[in-house]
């Protein structure tokens, strides 16, 4: 099931991350609006996180980010079905 056919879950958008350094990114919106991207604190020191994020930074991927937030979806755009 995608995420975005979920009724409950938190609106998301599609983003792109643009690095600024030192473990700062920005998120860059489909109507080109730009926002800091919130890290959870579990991750601040997680090196294989930032390196996954340098990577989709480089490459240029669109990824699920909370819209009120401004954080990463664990889950990408899938979720499980409710049983």
């Amino acid at each position: 099931m995608l995420l975005d056919d979920v009724k409950n879950a938190e609106p998301i958008i599609s983003a792109q991350l643009k690095n600024r350094g030192n473990h700062q990114f920005l998120v860059i919106d489909e109507n080109n609006q730009t926002y800091k991207l919130n890290i959870d604190k579990k991750y601040r020191t997680d090196k294989l996180f930032w390196s996954s994020l340098y990577s989709i930074a480089k490459e240029k991927l669109w990824i699920p980010v909370t819209k009120k937030s401004h954080q990463l979806i664990s889950n990408d755009w899938l979720v499980g079905v409710a049983n």
